[in-house]
């Protein structure tokens, strides 16, 4: 027995010297019921966890159990990402991943905004208020707070070129903006029935703002929120005008997730229950960008963009992920690191073949 108890330890030690931990050791990229953070640096051919907590006295701890719902990377420090949990709070990598701290414990955290100014400086919605650090999570201010039961702030972004105007959505369809770091609020948006799922200002002309509801369209404007215009005409026609477009796309209604292509000037790619579909023109018009799967059969839940490269095209579904190297001509697809579902996704602004993966279940 003592050999063997001796054996476990010379086998363990190189792991331990290196900061890996036991679920590290014992978790291959390809197996394991574990939420947590996965870390690609071929493109997303393969996987690594990424998962460890520094060191609890003698024992290694992981996020494994930890469901991510957001991860967004520092503008100005690629090395600093955050992760957003359904649980869990707000938790902080300065080492790209390499091991993660609990910065803020307000249990679901809807959004993430990181000022593209002063690097460190983050905002988030805990569903109820939207908070400010300037300190990394030592301390929290409260700029907004949802007074109403039944409704929650959903999203929430940052002007890039201006760190005191910030957008909020809330599930009541609502948009909210300030221009003087959250003192005082003016409401620029209202849809009946619409659920704000995201919000995006396009960094090359900041008066261009498009915000994503959950089924009652894509809205956009062209001078910061005074005017919006609903592209949903654009991308699902009246019937009257074109019938056969509304057959092939039923999905393209229902909002999973949009980007920017920022190789274009106001180019966006849209997943949907549909699939996946791109505007080169600001919403004006857009077309289909075939994927392996049949139209409305899997939903694209998260995309990522090479920043640098369009023809780079990622996304993520309830059980595998694709990408695409030729602008979707072909495409490659592999299964998840684990039998959770991509809950978020998030690319390297520096390294372009980086990419974080976070785990969450999806019903």
């Amino acid at each position: 027995m003592k050999k063997l108890t001796l054996l476990f330890i010379i086998l363990i030690l190189p792991f331990a010297l290196t900061g890996c931990s036991l679920s590290d050791i014992f978790l291959s990229s390809g197996s394991g019921s574990q939420a947590g953070v996965f870390k690609s640096y071929d493109y997303g051919e393969t996987w690594n966890n990424s998962s460890l907590i520094e060191y609890k006295g003698k024992r290694a701890v992981t996020i494994n159990n930890l469901q991510i719902n957001k991860i967004s990377i520092d503008p100005l420090n690629h090395k600093n990402i955050f992760l957003g949990t359904t649980t869990n709070g707000l938790w902080h990598s300065n080492n790209a991943g390499d091991n993660w701290q609990q910065i803020s414990k307000s249990g679901y955290i809807y959004d993430i905004a990181l000022d593209a100014q002063n690097s460190g400086v983050v905002y988030i919605s805990n569903g109820k208020n939207v908070y400010k650090s300037l300190d990394l999570g030592v301390n929290w201010d409260s700029l907004y707070w949802e007074t109403r039961d039944k409704y929650i702030i959903s999203a929430l972004t940052i002007n890039p070129a201006d760190s005191l105007t910030l957008y909020l959505g809330t599930s009541a369809g609502e948009i909210h903006k300030t221009v003087d770091g959250g003192q005082s609020w003016e409401k620029i948006f209202e849809q009946d029935g619409a659920i704000i799922k995201k919000i995006l200002i396009n960094p090359k002309k900041t008066s261009i703002v498009y915000v994503g509801t959950a089924s009652s369209g894509i809205f956009k404007s062209n001078d910061s929120g005074k005017n919006w215009t609903n592209l949903k005409e654009k991308y699902f026609p009246s019937a009257r005008e074109n019938l056969e477009l509304r057959r092939t796309r039923k999905g393209v209604t229902y909002f999973q997730d949009l980007v920017f292509d920022l190789t274009k000037n106001d180019a966006l790619l849209y997943g949907s229950n549909f699939g996946l579909i791109k505007s080169d023109d600001g919403g004006k018009t857009w077309s289909e960008i075939n994927i392996l799967t049949p139209a409305n059969e899997v939903y694209v839940r998260e995309i990522i963009i090479n920043p640098k490269d369009n023809s780079q095209i990622y996304y993520g579904t309830r059980n595998a992920f694709y990408h695409t190297f030729d602008k979707g001509k072909t495409w490659l697809a592999s299964p998840l690191p684990t039998n959770y579902s991509v809950g978020a996704l998030a690319i390297d602004s520096i390294n372009s073949n980086v990419i974080y993966m976070g785990m969450r279940k999806i019903k």
